[in-house]
C-alpha cells in the first residue's frame, strides 16, 4: 500500500506527513454527504465533476516545488485531487471512470 510506505518512509526520516482535504469539512458538503447516506436520492449511477478554477502565476512563482510534475503531480494531483476525494468519499467506492 502506498500510503503505508509513506508513513513508514516519514517515520524513518524523522518528518511529519500530511494530507489535507478540507472540502470534507464544508458544510454544505457534509449535508450531501448526510443525505446520500439517508438514501435521498436512491441509487447513485453516476457522478461528473468538472474542475472550473485556476491558479495565478503568482502562486507557482512563490513555490519552486508548485507547478513541477516531479514535485506536486502537476494540477490533477495539486487541484484536482480535492475533487477527487469529495467523489469517493461522497459515493465511493469508484466503480470507473471515464475521461
Amino acid at each position: 500500500n502506498d500510503g503505508l510506505r509513506m508513513v513508514r518512509a516519514c517515520d524513518e526520516a524523522g518528518v511529519r506527513l500530511f494530507v489535507v482535504k478540507q472540502n470534507r469539512r464544508n458544510l454544505t458538503l457534509k449535508m450531501l454527504k448526510n443525505a446520500i447516506l439517508k438514501g435521498r436520492f436512491g441509487r447513485i449511477y453516476m457522478v461528473n465533476i468538472n474542475v472550473f478554477w485556476t491558479r495565478p502565476q503568482e502562486y507557482y512563482d512563490a513555490a519552486p516545488w508548485r507547478g513541477k510534475w516531479e514535485f506536486d503531480g502537476g494540477a490533477m494531483m495539486n487541484q484536482a485531487s480535492h475533487y477527487i476525494d469529495l467523489l469517493d468519499w461522497l459515493v465511493g467506492p469508484i466503480e470507473s471512470v471515464h475521461a
